[in-house]
């Protein structure tokens, strides 16, 4: 069980890197949203107020944001 598992671990891996470069991508192409208000390392960026959907826009699952590009 334990090799079943470690290569579950890998893939899970794998996928996460892929989802967090996805939204990196996304949110690099959509540079509007970066002025709506977001947490990054205890600090707030952006300008506007995010609407209201609860939709996350400004930064990623794990917690990038453009405005960071050279921090990370």
């Amino acid at each position: 069980m334990s090799r079943v598992h470690s290569a579950w671990r890998a893939v899970r891996g794998f996928w996460d890197v892929q989802v967090e470069l996805q939204e990196r991508l996304v949110l690099l192409n959509r540079p509007w949203e970066q002025e709506m208000l977001h947490w990054v390392d205890g600090e707030l960026h952006g300008r506007t107020a995010p609407p209201a959907d609860g939709r996350r826009r400004s930064v990623t699952t794990g917690g990038w944001c453009p405005c960071s590009r050279g921090a990370r």
